[in-house]
């Protein structure tokens, strides 16, 4: 990622589990300290997680809070949507509260931030209940890279591919498109 900032005309570079308007998100159950409700009857929340600078390149507002950032590292902080805020915290304010999720450490997250609620799952409807974790909570083999930048976009393909291969030139780079 600091490569691919350093690249000319590049603003930000991130990764996330899932590109927008992309599959590849998982949902968990959501639930906040002191529900008893059964699993079945907690909220499934779509499930993402990404790198600092994400927000920023797909141009998703901030609307309560912060953004992560690589000073946050190793903590379990969320980026929530506003759906989620709204749906979880009626009415109270979301950030600093709490809630965990159907994972073997069961751990629970802190909410550091709010973003607006987007279509980054489909142009067709509006985007479902999305929790953002860090992405050191779930280190995925396939990640995404999203890279904005003042360029042409279609011209930086090959240096996106080249800077990639400079790390490691074993990973594929199977499809470089625009947003």
């Amino acid at each position: 990622l600091r490569r691919l900032g350093a690249l000319p005309g590049v603003e930000h570079a991130a990764v996330t589990s899932a590109l927008p308007l992309s599959s590849g998100d998982w949902g968990y159950i959501a639930q906040l300290p002191g529900d008893t409700r059964r699993w079945t009857d907690l909220p499934l929340e779509n499930f993402r997680v990404a790198s600092p600078g994400y927000f920023e390149a797909i141009h998703l507002r901030l609307l309560q809070g912060r953004y992560f950032s690589a000073s946050d590292w190793g903590r379990n902080e969320a980026v929530i949507s506003e759906l989620t805020a709204k749906t979880l915290w009626k009415g109270k304010n979301p950030l600093g509260q709490q809630f965990s999720v159907n994972t073997k450490t069961n751990e629970p997250f802190t909410v550091v931030g709010v973003v607006e609620n987007a279509r980054t799952v489909s142009l067709a409807k509006p985007d479902p209940m999305i929790i953002y974790a860090p992405y050191w909570y779930h280190l995925n083999d396939y990640v995404g890279l999203v890279v904005r930048t003042r360029q042409e976009p279609a011209a930086m393909a090959e240096a996106i591919r080249k800077t990639v291969w400079s790390v490691d030139a074993g990973v594929p780079v199977p499809e470089v498109r625009t947003l």
